[in-house]
């Protein structure tokens, strides 16, 4: 059983597909419209209809991490991203991928950080490091301490993300979470846990997103 239209121009057809409404049939078949918003966080803020788009910048940092057998050192070049950009940080392993994400998401002080806060200059050292950012960060280890269900910490931590249709379609139903939302968090396989893990950092509202090792 189906339903066939007619067929529709260009415009009328992406608009009929975006609305999930055939009109001439009055036929719904997606419960929600698709919309694509940009910056909707920044517009709102800004207060600025036509400010849409918001920077974000860091300086250039340096850490050293050793231990008795090895000592290595990230230099951070300065950069900056916008609102509404996806980049992909690429690298072999033991490059300081991990450890650039983790300043960015602000648990790792540079040395220039340190330095300045063990002189006891403390405003000088804040302006040193990774501007305070609204982020949401996955790490690359998970380690799950949570007891109950999946759907039991999804309710818990993104209560209304996970049931929202848009959350759903483009969230929910490509990590195939339905299939593991009755399971125990203790029990996930490693794979399932990224996927859950990924999930809560896409529900929790932020300006950045930072996944460590999303694949």
């Amino acid at each position: 059983y189906g339903v066939v239209t007619m067929p529709f121009s260009v415009r009328m057809g992406i608009n009929a597909f975006l609305a999930g409404f055939i009109p001439t049939e009055n036929l719904r078949f997606r419960d929600a419209a698709l919309s694509f918003k940009v910056s909707e966080r920044a517009e709102a803020e800004s207060g600025d209809k036509n400010d849409v788009m918001r920077s974000y910048s860091y300086p250039g940092m340096t850490k050293t991490q050793q231990n008795k057998q090895s000592k290595f050192i990230l230099h951070v070049e300065a950069g900056s991203f916008t609102d509404s950009e996806i980049i992909v940080l690429l690298g072999e392993n033991g490059t300081g991928k991990t450890t650039f994400v983790r300043m960015l998401a602000g648990l790792l002080k540079s040395d220039e950080q340190a330095k300045l806060e063990e002189e006891g200059m403390d405003y000088e050292a804040s302006q040193a490091g990774v501007p305070d950012l609204n982020v949401s960060y996955k790490p690359q280890k998970i380690s799950p301490k949570f007891q109950g269900t999946v759907r039991q910490l999804l309710h818990k931590r993104v209560r209304d993300s996970y049931v929202h249709p848009q959350f759903v379609s483009d969230v929910m139903k490509p990590l195939v979470i339905d299939n593991i939302i009755d399971n125990g968090v203790q029990t996930l396989s490693g794979g399932e846990l990224q996927r859950l893990a990924i999930v809560l950092a896409l529900g929790q509202p932020a300006d950045v997103y930072l996944l460590d090792e999303p694949s």
